[in-house]
């Protein structure tokens, strides 16, 4: 039996396939929780309809770049290339959670990002 995904903005590709949550999976929506955080919107806002952004995912499609006034809100070019390492589409591509937290302090004491 399956469950539907009522977050699919945040989903890593492989639990849209059907596998279970991981810790690599939940770096994935920390990284998608961020750029809402930041953007002000949410993950994949240019499309409207979930099951595109489903379809999307699955194709291993990230989301864009926000145009918006993020980089006011700390999405600098730094944040920006952390996020998209969260967002590998291999899961053990992804950083553990303990190197995202670390280059995250590591921007914010360069000034790259306002916390």
């Amino acid at each position: 039996m399956t469950t539907p995904i009522e977050n699919i903005r945040w989903c890593a590709p492989e639990v849209v396939r059907g596998a279970s949550s991981s810790t690599q999976s939940d770096v994935w929506s920390y990284g998608m929780t961020c750029l809402e955080l930041l953007s002000g919107k949410t993950p994949y806002n240019e499309i409207i309809r979930d099951i595109s952004v489903l379809r999307a995912i699955d194709k291993g499609e990230l989301p864009n770049r926000p145009r918006t006034d993020a980089t006011l809100h700390g999405l600098s070019d730094s944040v920006w290339v952390l996020l998209q390492k969260c967002w590998q589409i291999e899961p053990k591509s992804r950083p553990p959670i303990s190197v995202v937290k670390t280059t995250l302090q590591r921007i914010r004491e360069r000034g790259l990002i306002g916390m």
